[in-house]
């Protein structure tokens, strides 16, 4: 069970809601709320499966929120027989992130890749973790911060700065005892979504972008140095982040509960890209649209009010 969904059932349950647990390895329940059974799977509370299923499909959700007036990245999308033109569109874009149209938890994503040959391995890596390894989509990258918002019912729970996986040099460890001493933190996990974090495994990505930085895992950074170890910062990669609800605009919030709304969805994340959240005022103008998440996790370091923020929407809607 994952530490969203265990979340989820040990605050409930602290709050008087009979909750059966159907199958822990499969994230799925039943909360009985007004007198009615829910049958939920981790955060998939309900809403328009058609919605879930156009959201499951990152080309096809470029294409929705375009046309609804959201900024997204230039993207294309090509078949896996389509290599060549995917080299030749890639390379002259320069700055562009490669990733599976179905993917999720951030595998399969690499960001700027340079040369050709870390360009093919883009390529391969999309084909090997897309479920139907069919079509890879290559988006320009866009610069600045990442952000979550969260959207359950008719509220923002939250919002959150999602960074990457880092460690911070001390003058006498290496890049590698760096890591094994953040994995031993109690709030990592020894496997993916397990805890509050994920633990940083060691990859062929991890050890490519050090060495862009001149670094292997035997360097010794000097002491304050952050030394970056991806260029992805999804929770399943090792990613953290940080609450800043509080610096963003009641008018993009809004924006955002408009959006899951329009979508009819009862949970949603929504992730950006820009300079500063605290000074951006739309989701339209703003910010990119990176991709939307029918079923987000909701952890949020070693706070349980996330948990309580998102039964309170859940109870409004349907108690």
């Amino acid at each position: 069970m994952t530490i969203s969904t265990r979340m989820l059932i040990e605050v409930g349950r602290k709050r008087g809601i009979q909750i059966d647990v159907l199958s822990a390895s499969k994230n799925m329940y039943i909360a009985h709320i007004g007198g009615k059974e829910y049958l939920w799977k981790a955060t998939a509370f309900g809403g328009s499966i058609s919605s879930a299923r156009l959201i499951g499909d990152k080309a096809l959700t470029h294409t929705l929120l375009q046309r609804w007036g959201f900024c997204i990245p230039e993207a294309r999308v090509f078949h896996a027989s389509e290599k060549d033109a995917a080299m030749t569109w890639s390379k002259e874009k320069q700055n562009v992130v490669f990733k599976p149209i179905d993917g999720s938890h951030g595998f399969g994503i690499t960001v700027l890749p340079y040369s050709l040959m870390e360009r093919e391995e883009a390529w391969d890596r999309v084909i090997k973790a897309s479920k139907r390894g069919t079509h890879v989509q290559i988006e320009e990258y866009i610069g600045g911060e990442d952000y979550r918002f969260l959207v359950v019912g008719s509220r923002c729970v939250y919002v959150i700065e999602r960074m990457p996986a880092a460690v911070k040099g001390d003058g006498k460890l290496s890049v590698r005892r760096l890591i094994d001493r953040e994995n031993r933190r109690p709030a990592r996990g020894k496997t993916r979504y397990a805890s509050f974090y994920s633990p940083i495994e060691l990859d062929p990505q991890l050890l490519d972008n050090l060495a862009r930085g001149g670094m292997t895992l035997d360097s010794v950074p000097p002491e304050g140095e952050v030394v970056i170890l991806r260029r992805v910062c999804n929770a399943g990669k090792g990613g953290t982040e940080r609450d800043v609800t509080a610096y963003v605009s009641p008018e993009m919030q809004k924006e955002a509960i408009e959006l899951a709304r329009r979508l009819e969805m009862d949970v949603l994340a929504i992730d950006v890209r820009c300079p500063d959240i605290a000074k951006a005022t739309s989701l339209r103008k703003d910010v990119h649209i990176l991709e939307l998440n029918a079923t987000p996790g909701i952890t949020l370091g070693m706070a349980n009010w996330v948990a309580d923020a998102v039964w309170d929407a859940l109870l409004e809607k349907y108690q």
